[in-house]
């Protein structure tokens, strides 16, 4: 007896290519959400690094008042420097100790027709180098020359 193979083409064989199909498109639609959930992740890791890179100078440029009137305090000649911070006075773990990793301009400069007061502006630069450094300055003043310089 022989026995015919018979091919069957119906109902069974259409469901089989509807799941593949079904399975197709499910595995596009996790592939396309995962990509969408790394490309936010990677964008929230850039924003947080540039927040981070904006604080720093921030800090830097109000340190550097700091700097400025407690060398006024001590010399009331005090005109201003160029302030240049490496990486290891940044504490910044992977780079060279004595790499310039910031720069602060600091500027003392006396107020028009008031030969007692003074204004200090400070400008910092974070990281030097960097594409994607920032700049962020801070002045305070006009203030009185006293022995005791004092912000307010």
């Amino acid at each position: 007896m022989r026995h015919a193979h018979v091919r069957r083409c119906g109902p069974c064989a259409s469901r089989r290519g509807t799941v593949i199909v079904m399975a197709i498109v499910c595995l596009s639609v996790v592939a396309l959400l995962s990509v969408g959930l790394v490309k936010l992740a990677v964008e929230s890791r850039q924003m947080q690094a540039a927040n981070v890179t904006r604080l720093q100078a921030d800090w830097l440029a109000e340190s550097a008042l700091d700097r400025a009137l407690a060398r006024l305090t001590r010399d009331p000649s005090y005109a201003g420097e160029s302030w240049k911070l490496s990486a290891e006075e940044l504490a910044l773990a992977g780079r060279s100790p004595d790499q310039a990793m910031a720069v602060v301009e600091i500027v003392v400069e006396p107020v028009a027709g008031q030969p007692e007061h003074r204004r200090v502006r400070t400008q910092a630069t974070y990281p030097l180098g960097d594409p994607h450094a920032v700049q962020t300055s801070r002045q305070i003043g006009p203030f009185k020359m006293s022995r005791r310089s004092s912000r307010s």
